[in-house]
Formats: structure tokens, sequence, C-alpha cells
């Protein structure tokens, strides 16, 4: 498997997304397995900075795409609809745990893989049934993850593979808010948070 770099990091963008941070023990746990594999491959891996870490719902709209209408609008249409259906869910829905569950590597990013208790899934299930992402946006993920790496150059990634294949954190961080943020660069390097959302 070759690396694909990520040429766009740092540019300027406009999204709006659905996620949650962490706490500041397990960002700790999180930058020394960063800077572990940093130090084994320098010239290929870009870090994600810690303040931009997080796991995502979904984006509702998303910065990579090209809409026929300015994005901006598309929010100013969609939030109160959005808002409605997430102050809705959210008041139904429990805090509880993301646990690691691997470390893993694909051609565009390293990524921490989670677990939980089927409460990601059932939070973007019950958004979709209640209401739809605006024409042209991407489904949410079908897993819960968090890219902690990015590539600076294309090169083949089989060492990089054998060397995270046995690399684990003991991390069970406790999901108590989400977030709705608008990103203006990207990934996550600079956003602002719109509204917070409180887990019962």
């Amino acid at each position: 498997m070759l690396a694909n770099p990520a040429n766009w990091v740092n540019q300027s963008a406009n999204g709006y997304a659905i996620n949650t941070g962490f706490s500041d023990d397990s960002l700790m746990k999180i930058e020394l397995l960063q800077m572990e594999i940093k130090n084994k491959f320098p010239d290929l891996v870009w870090l994600t900075p810690s303040q931009a870490l997080h796991i995502s719902l979904m984006y509702v709209i998303s910065p990579f795409i090209d809409y026929e209408k300015d994005k901006n609008e598309i929010f100013i249409e969609l939030f109160r609809e959005y808002d409605e259906v997430l102050r809705e869910i959210f008041k139904t829905e429990k805090r509880f745990f993301v646990r690691f569950s691997e470390l893993r590597v694909t051609s565009t990013a390293i990524i921490i893989v989670w677990e939980d208790n089927g409460s990601f899934s059932r939070i973007r299930k019950r958004f979709l049934e209640k209401t739809g992402l605006f024409p042209g946006t991407k489904s949410p993920p079908n897993i819960i993850y968090t890219t902690i790496g990015r590539y600076i150059k294309g090169a083949d990634l089989s060492e990089l593979q054998q060397f995270v294949s046995n690399k684990r954190i003991d991390i069970a961080e406790k999901v108590n808010t989400f977030r709705f943020i608008q990103e203006k660069v990207i990934p996550m390097l600079r956003y602002e948070v719109i509204k917070f959302y409180k887990l019962s």
C-alpha cells in the first residue's frame, strides 16, 4: 500500500460538523503514541495537533465538497432543524465510553479505531431517520475513529503498518458532550464551536 500525501493540510476551508473532543489524560496518551510514530518515521508522517484531535459523529456540510450554493447559506437553512433534532436526540442519550480498539494504517491516514456500546451508530441512525444531509454530503462513517496522522509524501507503508500492528493505548474516554462546529482551516486546525450538546 502506498501513501497518499495530504497536500491540502493547513488550507482555509469551510465545513460544518458534529464531533467530540478528548480529556487531557486521553490527549496525553495519544500524543505519546504520535511521537513514537513520528520519531520512527520523521519524513513521512504529519501529526494531527492535540487541539485538532477529535472523534467525528458526521459532517453535515463538507469542507471537501463544492456545493451549488454557498455553504454558509446552506448552514443557515439547515441549522434550526438540525439543532432541534440534535437536542431531541441528546436529551435521551446517556453518557458512554469509547475504548481503544485498533491502530490502523490506511493509504490516506493513521487512525485510532474506537469501540463503544453502540451509541455512535444509534445517534447517527436517529439523526438520519429524523432529517437528512444536504445533497452531495457523504453519509456518516460506519466506524468510530480519530485521525492521528497523515502523510507528507508518497511512500510504501508496509514498514509503518508493521510498526503499529501491535501498538495499543489504554484509553477509556467518557463522552459527555458533542459539539456543532464550523471548520475554517483543515483538518480542524482552526474551528469555531457553534453549540455544545450535553448527554443525559
